[in-house]
Parts: structure tokens; sequence; C-alpha cells
């Protein structure tokens, strides 16, 4: 039987996938297009402070956490504008919902931050404290994951199931409860 927590992770996999096919379909619309179509799709979100109030950012994102403090917002940049970009970043959540179903991502909607479109994630807040690369490779490998070094000093692939998880480092790791939770990487489904 499945779980409450299954079934809703399920249909956060069920809405990625759909809306992926759905931005497959639209190739060749501009800004003007896209935000239109999200709109009229009730996806659209113009401002981001509802959410929450600025926590931090990274290179591709910027993190929101709810004023409750049970969530983050991730506002994921479409820095290409184009329909790829956002199928790109849609993927890469899919994915990480099927490798790391203790921190999955449900969509949220799409929006504009500064000059970029960008895809809003939801995700539960872990709060701890961030892990060591020792902490996180212990977990993959425990995990099943094979780990394989990059050739640079702490870089690894880890590879499970027709899956490779890159940028796997401290600042994308919670510990918390004494268990290790993967907040951000990247995700990418090889055949």
């Amino acid at each position: 039987m499945e779980t409450r927590q299954q079934h809703i992770i399920k249909d956060s996999c069920n809405e990625l996938q759909t809306w992926i096919e759905r931005l497959c379909k639209l190739d060749g619309c501009n800004k003007e297009e896209l935000r239109a179509y999200f709109s009229q799709n009730n996806m659209w979100v113009e401002s981001l402070e509802t959410f929450g109030s600025f926590m931090c950012n990274g290179a591709e994102s910027f993190i929101y956490k709810s004023y409750d403090e049970k969530e983050v917002y991730k506002i994921k940049l479409n820095r290409t504008g184009g329909i790829n970009g956002f199928v790109n970043l849609l993927k890469d959540a899919l994915n990480h919902n099927k490798v790391f179903p203790d921190t999955y991502y449900s969509l949220i909607g799409f929006s504009s931050y500064r000059k970029d479109l960008c895809v809003i994630l939801r995700q539960e807040y872990v709060r701890g404290e961030f892990a060591t690369n020792e902490q996180i490779q212990t977990h993959l490998m425990k995990d099943g994951f094979t780990l394989t070094s990059t050739g640079r000093e702490g870089e690894f692939l880890a590879l499970k199931n027709g899956f490779q998880v890159t940028d796997i480092k401290s600042a994308n790791a919670i510990v918390a409860n004494n268990r290790v939770y993967i907040i951000d990487c990247c995700v990418v489904k090889y055949e």
C-alpha cells in the first residue's frame, strides 16, 4: 500500500513530467508568449515575496524561506529564456525526486526574476548543519551509490540505477537527526 508521502511524491513527479511534455510542444515561443501561456494556465507567479523572505543564493538559484520556516522556495533561473532551459530545469527536479525522494521538489509555477524567466520549486526546509564530504559519501554508499572521483579535489560523481549525480558538496547536503539529506545537486538520467 502506498503511503501518503509516496503518493505526494508520485503526484509531484507526474506534474513535473506533464509540464515537461507541455513545454516541449511550445518550442519557439518567446518570453511574452511563455508568460501568457503560464498565466492562462494559472502557473504565473507575480510576486516572489508572497512565499517568504530571501535566504541565500547559489550560482543558478535564489532561495526563499517560508514565513513559517517549514519550506523553502527555490527560484531556478532559466538563463536561456527558451523552452529547453525550462525543460532541463524541470527534468533535473524530476530526476532529483526519483533519486532523493526524502527532499523532493514540487512545482509551484513560473515567474521572472531580474531579467530571467524562472521556475519556482518548493522543498521541505531541513533544519540542521551542512554535511561534510565524508558524511555525504558514507550516506550515498550506504544508499547503494557507486562513487567515482572526477579528478578534482573533493569532487565526485555518484551513480545509481541509471542516474548520475554531480554537484554534491557540503553546501548542498544537510545533516539532521543523524541523517544526511541531499537538498540540491544535479541529477541526470543516462542510458
